[in-house]
């Protein structure tokens, strides 16, 4: 391929444009939810069975949001803002975990201990909510920070190259589809992290779908970044082949032919 159109496609970026919309966050990969024991068919009753049912279930949060705590702060393309508010929930969580473990270890009676242990997956929500909320935030805003500014790149370098080579409709049909999925991506991420982040476990025991809006959008965003890098890979492609054309052309029209 010539080296100016493969230079606009790598420093432009259309695959880091594609790797990173399709990305997730580096702590999406949490632990399942321990089911609350009101939701197993065999709830533990005794005193002892809650007590190990809430040590277990605490132990386990405290560690997915110790992991999605340092992913957070390592993550360079969240914004100042949500970093801040994704912390604040994680700490709160956390120091919420902690005093139920203590709480729960310390109770005398197995109705306390099983009010105690339900308010674990009832009041916090760490799974359901703190942890998605984030993953979902950090989605978008790498979309919004990474992704998008590189298919804009090279879109942009690869159009310069279509104007200055005067370029057919089979390389400017792509291009123009490609900026307009790149505006399509970005509407639909434009409010998801705002939106994620202000749901809370209230707002989500009362609807929970609450979440469910963000991370269709996120999906949407991530298809029309897919068909967006495709399109400028078939311009690129478009731009090679009728370069190479002219080339063949040219060396053919200053050869000198064979003397009969």
């Amino acid at each position: 391929m010539n080296r100016s159109i493969r230079n606009a496609i790598v420093a432009g970026g259309l695959g880091i444009a594609l790797a990173a919309g399709a990305s997730a966050a580096a702590f999406a990969d949490t632990q399942t939810p321990t089911p609350a024991p009101s939701a197993t068919t065999k709830a533990p009753r005794t005193l002892a069975d809650l007590q190990k049912a809430g040590a277990t279930a605490t132990s386990k949060r405290i560690a997915s949001l110790d992991q999605a705590t340092d992913a957070v702060k390592k993550d360079t393309t969240l914004s100042d803002d949500h970093r801040s508010t994704i912390l604040g929930t994680f700490s709160k969580d956390r120091d919420a975990m902690t005093k139920l473990a203590t709480t729960i270890a310390a109770d005398t009676d197995a109705a306390a201990a099983e009010k105690d242990v339900r308010s674990i997956y009832s009041d916090y929500r760490v799974y359901t909510v703190a942890l998605r909320q984030a993953r979902d935030a950090a989605a978008a805003d790498r979309i919004t920070s990474k992704t998008l500014p590189a298919l804009d790149t090279a879109h942009d370098r690869l159009s310069k190259l279509a104007n200055s080579r005067k370029a057919g409709s089979d390389v400017t049909d792509k291009l123009a589809e490609m900026a307009k999925l790149a505006d399509s991506a970005k509407s639909a991420v434009s409010h998801v992290a705002s939106d994620a982040l202000a749901v809370t476990p209230a707002s989500y025991d009362g609807d929970h779908t609450a979440l469910d809006a963000s991370q269709k959008s996120i999906e949407s965003a991530r298809d029309d970044i897919k068909k967006a890098a495709a399109d400028g890979r078939d311009a690129a492609k478009a731009l090679h082949a009728s370069s190479k054309g002219s080339s063949t052309k040219k060396s053919s029209s200053t050869s000198t032919p064979a003397a009969s």
